[in-house]
């Protein structure tokens, strides 16, 4: 993580340490979706140039595939499920008291 910090993310050992979790988190964020922005402007570019010239057209998506082209499908909680969660929150919160 810390590599990761100071390699990929550009900050200082300094920055990284005086951090909080959710800042430096916030931080990779921000960085892998200006990278992925960056990627959608160059396969986007590279689509033009190839369409322009090729009988064959195609998609942006085809030709340079991205992470973030894959979106995680994600499932909405059940209220059986829901009520479970906040019973046992309830039940801890009960324990630490």
């Amino acid at each position: 993580m810390y590599d990761q910090a100071i390699c990929e993310v550009g900050l200082s050992a300094e920055e990284f340490e005086d951090m909080e979790w959710v800042n430096y988190q916030r931080k990779v964020i921000n960085h892998y979706s200006n990278e992925a922005k960056e990627w959608e402007r160059t396969r986007t570019i590279y689509s033009i140039l190839y369409n322009t010239h090729s009988k064959i057209q195609m998609k942006p998506e085809l030709l340079i595939p991205l992470w973030k082209d894959k979106t995680i499908e994600r499932k909405k909680i059940t209220t059986a499920d829901r009520d479970r969660v906040l019973e046992a929150i309830k039940r801890t919160e009960e324990w630490k008291n």
